[in-house]
């Protein structure tokens, strides 16, 4: 790839970056929240362009079903074992039957790590944190639209839980 090509794909991944967080108004009100709840702003670079997952450049539609796969998978240990119908049945309006009933059938091969059930208004917070822990700093601002939660997590657990998601996105 020529400099000139290397330059606008990283150009235009920008472009995509900048055109997902909103418009300037939402970027603004979403830094002074992030700012206000203690969240370090960062500093995109070339480097941090170079690396940005395709996922970050997909529609917010996309990257909430995304997040939403990425925490059911966090819990599904937790939803194969259960026998609440009122907490799956608020999961499955959340999230949709088939994408529970998808992380329930992968609940004996993915690790899972939480022990108790998780409120479905804190299902989409727990993905979209567990996506940001994926990202560099200076990229998370990137999901800045997006429910916030604190989630630490072992990377290379979220990891595979994204690739699994992932994966089902494709498919």
């Amino acid at each position: 790839m020529s400099a000139a090509a290397a330059r606008a794909a990283l150009a235009s991944i920008g472009s995509d970056l900048t055109a997902l967080s909103g418009t300037p108004d939402e970027r603004r009100g979403n830094a002074l929240l992030m700012r206000m709840n203690g969240v370090a702003l960062g500093q995109a670079t070339i480097g941090d362009l170079a690396a940005v997952p395709v996922w970050l450049r997909g529609t917010r539609e996309a990257q909430r079903r995304l997040a939403l796969r990425v925490a059911l998978l966090s819990i599904a240990p937790v939803l194969a074992n259960s026998i609440d119908g009122r907490w799956l049945g608020a999961i499955a309006t959340l999230a949709g039957e088939d994408m529970l009933d998808w992380a329930i059938q992968l609940a004996d091969t993915i690790n899972g790590t939480s022990d108790a059930p998780v409120a479905p208004a804190q299902i989409e917070a727990r993905g979209f944190a567990l996506l940001r822990s994926q990202l560099s700093p200076a990229l998370r601002d990137y999901l800045g639209w997006a429910p916030q939660g604190d989630l630490p997590q072992d990377p290379v657990l979220v990891s595979t839980w994204l690739d699994a998601a992932l994966t089902a996105e494709a498919a």
